[in-house]
């Protein structure tokens, strides 16, 4: 039942999945549920918030560099960079879990951030 539901819906809890066998009169401990999930090959992740960057989007950061690559310095100092604010973000609020099957080295795809 434990992966089951946790192939349907990556983002169930921990504490989701200890509600659910409870009211099926079972007890286990978020703990059980970690390792039953290890176990089958998932693995507690970050889920991403924002979608990864699409080969158009890659093209335009590209181009936006290459026109700004003589800029001054004094150009720079009031913009807020995407990692300045990101600080803020991630200190006041979690990010949420999902469970996902460990991947082999050739199924990683690699993505640039280009600021």
């Amino acid at each position: 039942m434990i992966t089951r539901t946790v192939s349907k819906n990556p983002r169930t809890t921990r504490g989701d999945l200890v509600n659910d066998l409870q009211r099926a009169a079972t007890k286990v401990t978020k703990a059980t549920i970690s390792n039953t999930l290890r176990r089958q090959g998932l693995k507690s992740c970050s889920a991403r918030r924002v979608p990864l960057l699409k080969p158009v989007h890659i093209q335009a950061r590209l181009k936006f560099a290459r026109e700004h690559l003589d800029d001054p310095e004094e150009d720079w100092e009031n913009v807020i960079w995407k990692t300045e604010k990101g600080v803020t973000l991630v200190a006041s609020v979690p990010l949420p879990v999902a469970y996902m099957k460990r991947l082999k080295k050739t199924q990683i795809k690699l993505y640039a951030d280009g600021a």
